[in-house]
């Protein structure tokens, strides 16, 4: 279960309440001040997409000027800006691939376009944007943040270390959808059974192969009926499996099993 002292590490007690908003209003909030914690990032902006790849606005956070994350999405999709965007090149390349989510660097200096880069990075003093690429259900969705080039703008030590960190900011982003019912089943950039399976022996040794696979393929949306056809096992067994786990573990449902997945993976992040 979630540990709900004080943390004497600032990364350790941002990330605690990341998981505590899961499927919160606060959640996006909590996400912006990890990401202030590890990388003196101020912005946040989460676009989803059609299948067509038409971006939609749907969050906007910002901890000193909320104004400056609205009135830069506005200009970019009133303006048309996200035509020029390589967020929509990288998708495409990406639809190709299993590999998603994926880390897209954009500094504001290797825009070409002037009017793009004036209008939506220089009037604001942004420095550029590190996105997290990835399905949320059947649709694409980026999770953006942003620096102020007077914070010292952004440092390919931030590229690292939200490369590091993206598949477990996109799982919570894919959970945090799921519990406020915006998407139904994981998305194909969950990261696979064989991850979660790695975490689950990482955090508990004590985890027989059999409670671990199954736990792992929870953690992947699948059902009891659907790990039981899965793995050639009857529905029973997968429940006993399961509960024999949730014990071992000290928890008693998939929200604190992924709870405990996120933090060992941010950090085994930490250690890279």
């Amino acid at each position: 279960m979630i540990d709900d002292k004080p943390s004497s590490e600032p990364e350790q007690e941002a990330l605690a309440n990341v998981i505590l908003a899961l499927g919160k209003p606060s959640f996006y909030r909590a996400l912006l001040r990890f990401a202030k914690v590890v990388c003196d990032f101020e912005h946040l902006s989460v676009f989803g997409f059609t299948p067509t790849l038409m971006p939609r606005i749907e969050v906007l956070e910002g901890l000193e000027d909320a104004s400056i994350t609205s009135l830069s999405a506005q200009s970019y999709m009133g303006f048309g800006y996200h035509h020029a965007d390589p967020a929509l090149a990288r998708m495409r390349q990406l639809s190709l691939d299993s590999g998603a989510p994926a880390v897209l660097t954009l500094w504001a200096r290797d825009i070409s376009d002037a009017a793009y880069r004036r209008d939506i990075y220089e009037r604001f003093g942004l420095d550029g944007r590190i996105s997290i690429l990835g399905r949320a259900g059947e649709n694409w969705r980026s999770v953006n943040f942003y620096k102020h080039s007077q914070k010292g703008g952004l440092t390919h030590a931030d590229v690292a270390a939200i490369s590091k960190r993206a598949f477990s900011l996109f799982a919570a982003e894919v959970r945090h959808l799921e519990l406020v019912g915006e998407t139904s089943g994981l998305a194909d950039g969950k990261p696979p059974v064989a991850f979660f399976q790695a975490l689950l022996v990482e955090i508990a040794p004590a985890l027989s192969h059999r409670e671990a696979e199954v736990c792992a393929h929870a953690l992947q949306g699948k059902t009891g009926e659907g790990t039981a056809l899965e793995l050639e096992i009857a529905d029973a067994t997968v429940a006993t499996l399961k509960r024999r786990a949730y014990a071992k573990l000290n928890i008693t449902n998939l929200n604190e099993l992924f709870a405990i997945c996120l933090a060992a993976a941010a950090r085994r992040s930490r250690r890279l």
